[in-house]
């Protein structure tokens, strides 16, 4: 079966980690500098691009109504899990914000501790270790050239 062939509830599921503590499907594409994940697939005939979440709502459950929006039960931007996602409005959301305990973001989805020298993005607070693995991990499945790897001996990213 070719790329082409593959149903998109596949090509969603393809690119995800399931997490068992969480009960997560945590999308491991394209993210975008929000820090929710985008995909691009065909929609009667058209690309379309959107956030991989309300692609999942879509494929998984079912459509979304006009001036909805999808919400996250478990505040992890990354997960599609379609038990996570509900339809709301920008109210609910910001509801669901206040109610919830919200606590700063000190480590990424890894583990790893987002503070500098090992942010991409300090307003963002994007984990510079998680991007050079994901920009690895692309480069070896591509596998057409050769790349230098910017790390140091021991592992760790070189400073810009």
């Amino acid at each position: 079966m070719g790329k082409h062939n593959i149903p998109l509830d596949q090509k969603l599921l393809n690119r995800c980690e399931f997490d068992p503590v969480s009960g997560c499907w945590n999308w491991t594409g394209f993210i975008k500098n929000s820090g929710y994940g985008s995909f691009t697939a065909r929609k009667k005939g058209k690309t379309v691009t959107k956030t991989v979440y309300r692609w999942a709502y879509e494929v998984f459950i079912g459509p979304i109504e006009e001036g909805a929006i999808i919400r996250h039960s478990c505040d992890n931007k990354l997960c599609i899990n379609p038990s996570h996602l509900e339809t709301g409005t920008q109210k609910d959301n910001m509801q669901d914000r206040l109610t919830r305990t919200w606590r700063p973001i000190t480590h990424c989805i890894n583990g790893h501790e987002l503070k500098s020298p090992n942010l991409v993005s300090v307003k963002r607070k994007r984990c510079k270790i998680c991007a050079y693995e994901r920009r690895d991990k692309w480069y070896e499945t591509k596998g057409k050239f050769q790349y230098r790897k910017w790390q140091n001996a021991d592992g760790s990213p070189k400073k810009a």
